[in-house]
């Protein structure tokens, strides 16, 4: 891990022990401590399941997030710092969906480099404290 990565890292669990009385993680031995690993998370809100996931793993792990968030370029060196990846949705700009072709090559690469990915199963994040029921016809693991 990067000097940078980590230092987010230990912000992020102060910023989870403050908020929550406690973390529970079941099963940490089913992630490989080395190598390629696809996380596949449900979740009722990104921002809080990247804090946990990147807090309780020992390893970075690299996030796919909207290119919306990238447009202020100050919020884009922090992200492309942590080594999040940008993703081009046809709501927010039906005319850079092409790039998404650097958004698969960077998966490849951060795969290939034996690193952690982490993708969700709705692409949406809600302030609700229950997941949405989810639709047969949506592939999720």
């Amino acid at each position: 891990m990067d000097a940078f990565y980590v230092v987010v890292r230990v912000i992020a669990r102060f910023w989870i022990w403050f908020f929550f009385e406690r973390v529970e993680v079941r099963h940490p031995e089913r992630v490989p401590i080395m190598g390629p690993v696809l996380l596949c998370i449900n979740h009722p809100n990104n921002l809080i399941d990247s804090l946990l996931v990147g807090s309780v793993l020992p390893r970075k792990v690299h996030y796919l997030a909207t290119a919306a968030l990238f447009r202020n370029p100050l919020v884009a060196r922090f992200l492309h710092a942590l080594g999040v990846i940008p993703v081009y949705r046809k709501a927010d700009d039906p005319a850079k969906m092409d790039r998404n072709m650097e958004m698969f090559a960077a998966c490849d690469q951060a795969l290939d480099r034996g690193r952690g990915r982490a993708d969700w199963s709705r692409a949406t994040t809600r302030w609700r404290a229950t997941c949405p029921r989810v639709q047969s016809w949506r592939p999720t693991l």
